[in-house]
């Protein structure tokens, strides 16, 4: 392999990077190189580096003993790993003779064999989902430790495969944020709180299951574990669509472990200014009825004291109080409203959140 190798593969970079997401494949048993996209496929020849053919736009240029030059996008490449000096007039229309002359077939071997290879690759990475998947369920915690490993390698290498295989490697991803072993958990921590931001809402088919499993951990006697699921939590509200985490965050509000809930709570108030004007159906199926509920445990407490709890510590009724701080002036009158054609909401807790609307006002 020579220089012009490395030439030829960084002008097709050049080239192609302007578009989106690169494609490279490698078939040692033909001795090729493949880069390409979704305009472009350049081949290349792996021993000596020489272009073998370029696909451009669904049409197979192949390079012939008569090509001397080829221009992709105003770029000059020799064919025959000879690039120096600009070469001359008659050189140029050679090439552009090269480009325009030349027989383009669609049904050549090279494509069927790099089709093949794509097969390959898919089968490949199927297989690899399924042993990283193997690896999170082992017995043994180093295993499962590698398997996260694996995990988070490829969501950053490979990002749409391991988006079109969440389902399967959460399976597996799961039982990891609630194992025995602390060391497992802390690394399926941070690998959750490294991959949010690259996956995003492709983790809205996953999300229902593993922010249960995360917000557990918050009630974890390990603070660094305990402060990074509730750090995952912020993550998944800044990088996901909050209308596919109401849901999640109205149930654990409701039914969460008592060390937690004042926690939960709170993350469900950060989300109400993200929902209640864009997704109102939300509010009205999950995040109403999760307040009312929530309204119902201020029971025998007075707006004065609960608003002067807000100040103190994470306690319950501080959460609370936040919550309906945030819901007030998101909804104005229309939360007292909503609360008096509500058959969950007493006549007392109505009453009582008048009176804390009453205090948010003159706050």
């Amino acid at each position: 392999m020579n220089l012009m190798f490395y030439i030829h593969i960084a002008l097709t970079f050049t080239f192609i990077s302007y578009s989106t997401s690169i494609m490279i494949n490698f078939n040692n048993h033909e001795n090729l190189f493949e880069l390409s996209n979704e305009n472009l496929t350049v081949q290349f020849n792996l021993s000596n580096g020489q272009i073998i053919s370029f696909n451009y736009k669904s049409q197979l240029i192949t390079i012939t003993n008569e090509t001397n030059y080829i221009f992709i996008n105003n770029f000059l490449i020799d064919s025959k790993g000879g690039v120096g000096e600009t070469p001359s007039e008659s050189a140029r229309n050679n090439g552009r003779r090269a480009l325009s002359n030349d027989k383009l077939t669609s049904n050549g071997n090279l494509t069927n064999q790099f089709s093949s290879t794509r097969k390959i690759n898919t089968v490949d990475q199927a297989e690899q989902v399924r042993e990283l998947t193997k690896q999170m369920r082992s017995s043994d915690f180093r295993e499962r430790l590698n398997g996260i490993e694996e995990f988070q390698k490829l969501c950053e290498l490979e990002t749409d495969t391991a988006i079109q295989s969440l389902v399967q490697i959460f399976d597996g991803f799961n039982d990891c944020l609630a194992d025995m072993n602390s060391k497992v958990v802390l690394k399926a921590l941070n690998t959750m709180h490294q991959v949010i931001p690259i996956l995003r809402d492709a983790l809205s088919s996953v999300i229902n299951s593993a922010l249960p499993l995360v917000a557990q951990n918050i009630a974890s006697k390990n603070r660094e574990i305990s402060q990074l699921a509730s750090d995952i939590i912020d993550t998944a509200i800044d990088y996901i669509d909050c209308g596919v985490l109401i849901q999640p965050l109205c149930t654990l509000s409701q039914n969460s472990n008592l060390r937690i809930r004042p926690e939960i709570v709170l993350k469900l108030a950060n989300v109400v200014p993200r929902v209640c004007q864009r997704k109102p159906k939300q509010v009205e199926i999950h995040l109403l009825p999760t307040y009312w509920k929530l309204l119902s445990l201020l029971r025998g407490q007075n707006s004065t004291a609960i608003a002067s709890s807000a100040s103190g510590s994470n306690s319950l009724n501080s959460s609370i109080h936040v919550l309906t701080t945030a819901l007030y002036i998101e909804l104005g009158s229309l939360l007292i409203e909503k609360a008096s054609s509500s058959s969950l909401v007493t006549p007392q807790n109505l009453q009582l959140l008048r009176e804390l609307c009453t205090n948010i006002n003159t706050e």
